[in-house]
């Protein structure tokens, strides 16, 4: 069974206020993986991604930025990157509101812009409040997109340019069969 809840690319858009821009194309109203599938087979690596993070629920989205990020970083994840990545999946296994508050306790003293600190943001503000003394506006719908799609982004950019648009692709191929109902699986193209 796929993990898609949009009927057409257009509610895809039409839900999230950044999409469009993140996305960098204009709205169709194909059926989401359909034009998933297009993007890959005509090479817009970072335009499939980027449609990938507001596709995948925000719980699937997060589970996916952090396992992509795993796998792209290898034995060279920096152990401050562990930590936001930890706290993001802790929240994706138990996604409860005592979990996405200690996402939001860990951003308290993260420092530096980095992709695990982004995953971490993504899970933080999947709902709820933006402040852990629950003063704050409530998080808008776009938030976790948005920031697991600048968690992968901070992640690839980090590596030889040679390889970027490589990882833009295993990242948008998995995040694709992941949609349509497989096993979270990352694997070269």
């Amino acid at each position: 069974m796929d993990r898609i809840r949009f009927a057409s690319v257009r509610d895809v858009y039409d839900s999230f206020r950044t999409a469009a821009d993140d996305i960098g194309l204009p709205p169709t109203d194909e059926a989401p993986l359909d034009f998933l599938k297009r993007l890959i087979a005509e090479k817009q690596p970072l335009a499939a991604m980027s449609f990938c993070a507001y596709l995948l629920p925000r719980r699937e989205c997060v589970w996916w930025a952090t396992q992509a990020i795993r796998h792209f970083e290898g034995n060279d994840l920096d152990p401050r990157d562990a930590d936001g990545l930890n706290a993001a999946e802790a929240w994706v296994r138990e996604p409860s509101e005592a979990r996405r508050k200690t996402a939001l306790r860990f951003l308290k003293d993260a420092r530096g812009i980095r992709a695990g600190n982004f995953c971490a943001r993504a899970a933080a503000w999947s709902g709820g409040s933006l402040t852990l003394d629950d003063q704050g506006g409530p998080a808008e719908p776009h938030l976790t997109a948005s920031f697991a799609r600048q968690a992968l982004l901070k992640s690839i950019i980090s590596k030889p340019a040679a390889l970027q648009r490589d990882l833009m692709a295993q990242a948008a191929s998995a995040g694709a069969r992941f949609a349509a109902g497989e096993a979270l699986a990352f694997k070269a193209n």
